[in-house]
C-alpha cells in the first residue's frame, strides 16, 4: 500500500470512527440519573489501537463533540464531557503505540483498564464541576454513583480486551487494514554480525 493512499485510508477511517462515536452517544446512549450507560468510547478505542493516539484523540473530540451538540446543544459544560474521551484516545494510542501496534493480551487488558480508570476519573471530576457548581446538587448525591461506574468500566475493559483482537484480525484478513510499522528499538542495536541472524 503506498504511503499517500495509506493516509487517505486512515483519514477515512477516522472520519467514520467519530461519526460512529457520535452516533453511539446521542441515540445508543442510556442515562440512569447522573450515571449513563453507553458504548461512545468503542470507536475511540479501536482509532487509538489501530492508527495511534493523534487519532484517538481526534475521534474522541470530533465523535463526543458531535453527539454533544445533537443531544444538548453547546455551553459552558460542553468540554467537560468532551476531555475525557480525548484522553480515551491519548492513552490507548499511546499503549498500542508502546506495543508497537501488537499487544498481547495481558497489555491491551492493561491498557484498557488504565483507559477506564482514566475515562471514570476524569467524567467524575467533570461530574463534580456540573453538579456541584452549576446545579448545586450535594456532593453526596453525585459520589454515590462512582461505584457503579468504576464497576461498569471494569467490566467493558475486560470485553474491550477480548473482543478488539478478534475485530483487528479481521480487519487485516479483510484487508481492509494494515498494522502501522514501528521500528523497534533493539534494530537500532544490531551489530553487523547480527545481520546474518535476520529471519523472514
Amino acid at each position: 500500500m503506498s504511503k499517500k493512499k495509506g493516509w487517505i485510508l486512515r483519514i477515512t477511517y477516522d472520519g467514520l470512527l467519530a461519526a460512529l462515536c457520535a452516533v453511539l452517544g446521542s441515540v445508543a446512549a442510556i442515562d440512569i440519573g447522573i450515571a449513563k450507560l453507553t458504548f461512545e468510547n468503542v470507536p475511540v478505542v479501536i482509532a487509538g489501537l489501530l492508527f495511534g493516539p493523534v487519532d484517538g484523540m481526534l475521534v474522541g473530540f470530533v465523535g463526543i463533540f458531535l453527539s454533544q451538540v445533537i443531544r444538548y446543544g453547546i455551553d459552558a459544560s460542553t468540554m467537560l464531557w468532551v476531555a475525557p474521551y480525548v484522553l480515551s484516545g491519548l492513552v490507548v494510542g499511546l499503549g498500542a503505540l508502546l506495543c508497537r501496534f501488537r499487544p498481547k493480551f495481558w497489555q491491551l487488558l492493561v491498557i484498557l483498564i488504565v483507559d477506564a480508570i482514566v475515562v471514570t476519573g476524569a467524567n467524575t471530576v467533570g461530574l463534580y464541576i456540573y453538579y456541584y457548581y452549576i446545579l448545586k446538587t450535594p456532593k453526596e448525591t453525585m459520589f454515590a454513583a462512582i461505584p457503579v461506574r468504576l464497576a461498569v468500566s471494569a467490566v467493558k475493559g475486560v470485553l474491550y480486551a477480548i473482543l478488539m483482537p478478534l475485530l483487528i484480525k479481521g480487519l487485516e484478513s479483510a484487508g481492509i487494514y494494515e498494522r502501522p510499522r514501528v521500528q523497534d528499538p533493539k534494530e537500532d542495536r544490531k551489530t553487523p554480525q547480527d545481520e546474518g541472524t535476520d529471519t523472514l
